[in-house]
């Protein structure tokens, strides 16, 4: 899965729907590619930090 921004993403984090985190990803760039290949089927809740900033979005792993 990739997340692109015109904003440096400072933290990438996913959680299951258990509230568990299971990626925790650093970083200052613009794109953040984030492995869920190893991840089961599942809904997940993915945390973007860009700034003071916080998005939350859900994505469905078919």
């Amino acid at each position: 899965m990739t997340i692109k921004s015109s904003r440096a993403i400072d933290k990438v984090e996913v959680f299951n729907v258990l509230g568990q985190g299971i990626i925790c990803k650093d970083g200052q760039n613009t794109i953040q590619n984030i492995d869920i290949s190893n991840v089961q089927v599942g809904v997940y809740i993915i945390r973007i930090y860009i700034e003071n900033q916080t998005n939350t979005i859900r994505v469905i792993k078919q």
